[in-house]
């Protein structure tokens, strides 16, 4: 059986394996490392002695896999005492199986209220479990800028490519073709055209009676409530209702509506110089939070945790300019978009109750470099901000030094920098000065079989181009070991050498006078080897130098070339945070938000019995 319900057991049921494994790893019940707790006092028991305590929560589409109100409605028959009911065993039986933590909506609407709208791809979603279309109002005066109508273009497309990934084999078909034999999508297809509807586009949907309920019932539980992935009507229904009984609530993965692109006018993605993007999904949208929304979190004791991949943002520069000056250089989709988030929220919360949200579950991405052919890269597809990045690239410095040189200097790291990046020719160069970093010398050295992607069929066209710069690739790093040794070489030894290698070696050597051979393509690039030589200097910062992390023989993380690759290079966003412009001081309500959540949680608890007196005698 393939549900809501049924992947909650699985998973549920997963963690506990893997506690138990890593209990006996440790000699026994209660010694591992991490250890899965259910009230705040287990909670402080496990964080004393220096273990991950870790908290389980649940967030999916159809919460006791009911789709739409109807299926509560046919369940109760419009009773909503029996709804009350109906809904308080469905929470038992998740806190029976260890669940303190639930994200009521998600992607799609539900049978308790409207989802946050900021994609358009994910109403095929709503369309497929609830066979119904979203309805939409004007947002506009709560800063709500994105539009249904210029996000669907290519919404075909990612219908293909989510059958892709699913596993289904699906023949190239035409666009047409492709609508018809997907159930549900040939009518969102055929209303592409959205609403005519002017302003921001929001979900006419907030909580219904069927909501407010299960929150209630939440609250006589003591369970933790998210908030993020509701709609803005959905928003406010539930922090008054959380004000109503002085009850915390916590956003675990948010964004904020002020740093996002926005502008006094409607949005239009032809005509979008004032809005500084012409990617709608960047523009203000209902899933981002609004300020006072943060502040009333922050009012009742909650949680604001900043999603990890903040993405593409107009940043502090919009959302409180006096305090743009703490990350002077954004880079999209790095780090500085996430300390401007963090920033942010720690000024709308007083200072207390702000982490870090990861999300990191195979659709959410995460941070991005700030150097190398991948830098910025959150500016790609988005034509008015292209022009942008290169700026954006080489006014970046300070980078997280490491206690070891790089040694992986393989491919696909070097690969695919797209618009208003690196070059191929630069991406090479890139690459050879990694080599030379990594100690590899094509005087004296062959390349291993693995420097090149497996001969597969899926991989092929990528290894012939890899080969095809190879020799580039091989000269300038020659040339760099060339200036190294630091003897005499003739001018007329050098002038019989490639064109790259002798660019690279008066690039380290200092100019001399060039002979009229292949003259200004020489100086061409002398200078570019220059530049980026110089930004792999800046790569190393002033920080303490952190320890790698690695993977097998050869694979080694660096973030400023790879950006947060994975959970294991927290320690290296964390310093990178601090090398964007955050001050230890800065990050103090960060390293408290641990304690904060468990008092949130403790908070909850205590507020249980109260908010269960008041349903009672109501």
């Amino acid at each position: 059986v393939h549900d809501d319900k049924h992947a909650i057991q699985i998973q549920v049921a997963a963690m506990k394996a893997m506690a138990e494994f890593v209990n006996r790893q440790a000699g026994g019940p209660g010694k591992g490392w991490m250890q899965i707790v259910y009230s705040p006092e287990e909670a402080r028991k496990v964080v004393a002695e220096n273990k991950l305590a870790v908290i389980l929560g649940v967030e999916v589409d159809s919460l006791g896999n009911w789709h739409k109100v109807e299926d509560l409605d046919k369940l109760t028959e419009g009773n909503l005492e029996v709804a009350r009911g109906v809904i308080g065993r469905e929470l038992d039986w998740l806190y029976d199986q260890g669940i303190r933590q639930i994200t009521p909506i998600h992607l799609i609407n539900n049978a308790f209220g409207g989802t946050a709208i900021y994609l358009r791809f994910l109403e095929t979603v709503n369309m497929f479990i609830t066979g119904e279309r979203w309805e939409l109002e004007d947002a506009f005066e709560t800063g709500v800028r994105y539009r249904v109508d210029y996000d669907g273009d290519d919404i075909v497309d990612e219908v293909e490519r989510a059958v892709a990934v699913s596993g289904h084999r699906v023949k190239k078909m035409q666009r047409r073709t492709l609508v018809d034999h997907i159930p549900g999508i040939r009518d969102l297809f055929d209303a592409q055209q959205a609403p005519d509807l002017p302003g921001g586009h929001a979900n006419v949907r907030g909580l219904n009676a069927y909501g407010v309920i299960l929150l209630e019932e939440m609250m006589a539980r003591g369970m933790i409530i998210d908030i993020d992935h509701m709609s803005e009507k959905s928003t406010d229904t539930a922090l008054g209702l959380a004000e109503k009984n002085s009850y915390p609530v916590m956003c675990s993965h948010c964004w904020f509506r002020d740093l996002l692109y926005s502008a006094d006018t409607e949005f239009d993605n032809v005509k979008h110089e004032l809005y500084g993007t012409s990617d709608v999904h960047k523009v203000a949208h209902e899933a981002g939070k609004r300020g006072d929304q943060i502040e009333r979190v922050g009012k009742l004791g909650g949680i604001v945790a900043p999603i990890l991949n903040q993405g593409d943002i107009a940043g502090l520069r919009r959302g409180i300019p006096a305090l743009a000056h703490k990350v002077p250089e954004p880079s999209a989709g790095s780090s500085t978009s996430w300390a401007q988030a963090y920033l942010y929220a720690v000024a709308k919360t007083g200072g207390k109750g702000v982490a870090i949200g990861s999300d990191i579950n195979g659709a959410a991405g995460l941070p991005g470099p700030r150097f190398g052919p991948f830098a910025s890269y959150g500016v790609n597809e988005d034509p008015r901000r292209i022009a942008d990045r290169k700026g954006e690239i080489e006014r970046q410095t300070n980078g997280v030094a490491y206690t070891e040189p790089l040694s992986d200097y393989r491919w696909f790291r070097f690969e695919s920098s797209l618009e208003g990046g690196y070059t191929d020719e630069e991406e090479d160069i890139w690459q050879a000065i990694a080599q030379y970093v990594a100690g590899y010398n094509p005087w004296i050295h062959r390349h291993p079989s693995n420097d090149l992607p497996e001969a597969s069929l899926k991989q092929m066209f990528e290894r012939l181009k890899i080969v095809h710069e190879e020799g580039f690739v091989d000269n300038v790093c020659q040339g760099l070991w060339a200036a190294d040794l630091r003897i005499h070489v003739d001018a007329d030894q050098v002038d019989d050498w490639p064109v790259e290698q002798r660019a690279a070696y008066y690039a380290r050597r200092g100019m001399v006078e060039l002979g009229q051979r292949d003259h200004a393509r020489v100086v061409d690039l002398i200078g570019k080897i220059r530049a980026i030589w110089d930004k792999w200097q800046e790569m190393s910062g002033d920080n303490q130098p952190l320890e790698r992390c690695k993977a097998g023989p050869r694979r080694d993380y660096d973030i400023n070339l790879d950006g947060m690759a994975h959970y294991g290079m927290m320690p290296d966003f964390l310093q990178d945070l601090r090398n964007d412009g955050l001050t230890a001081e800065d990050l103090i309500p960060l390293f408290r938000s641990a304690y904060d959540y468990i008092n949130m949680w403790d908070n909850c608890e205590k507020r249980a019995g109260e908010v269960k007196q008041s349903l009672q005698m109501s």
